[in-house]
């Protein structure tokens, strides 16, 4: 379920269609000033915003490239990082109602690993036959380097 913040004034964005007929799968969440984890949410993006967008890059003092900087991160923040909070999925994936990719069948490389073994949560099935040989593919969104996008890839 997607949330929106806002105060008892409204919208932080100062959209005030943000919520409600037209966007019914979004649940408004309201901030009480001075009350401890009233805006947790908004402080852990803050957090994260910080740790692995502005601290990893040299931050350009021009406002378009600024903004661009912090457009980029969070889009590669709603496509490509999975949340605990959502199940591992990603805030696009929670959003759009995609499938999670963290629930789609695994390759296992362990060739005599049983098909039926538990593996990390959440529990998939096995794809194709077990010991086929990944390779480790990274990419970058945006090409910035302190966004990666990270794939595994089966190798003939």
């Amino acid at each position: 379920m997607a949330m929106s913040l806002q105060g008892h004034w409204g919208d932080m964005t100062g959209d005030t269609a943000s919520s409600g007929p037209l966007f019914p799968h979004i649940d408004n969440r309201y901030g009480a000033v001075g009350k401890y984890g009233s805006i947790a949410v908004v402080e852990r993006f803050m957090r994260t915003l910080k740790d692995e967008c502005t601290r990893r890059i040299l931050v350009p003092l021009d406002l378009v490239q600024m903004r661009a900087e912090l457009e980029a991160c969070i889009a590669w923040f709603n496509a490509e990082r999975p949340h605990e909070h959502l199940g591992g999925r990603t805030p696009d994936e929670a959003y759009f109602g995609k499938k999670p990719a963290n629930k789609a069948p695994r390759w296992e490389p362990r060739a005599k690993w049983p098909r039926r073994s538990p593996c990390a949560s959440p529990q998939v099935p096995v794809r194709g036959p077990t010991g086929v040989r990944l390779r480790l593919h990274v990419d970058y969104h945006a090409g910035r380097r302190h966004l990666p996008i990270i794939r595994l890839k089966r190798t003939a």
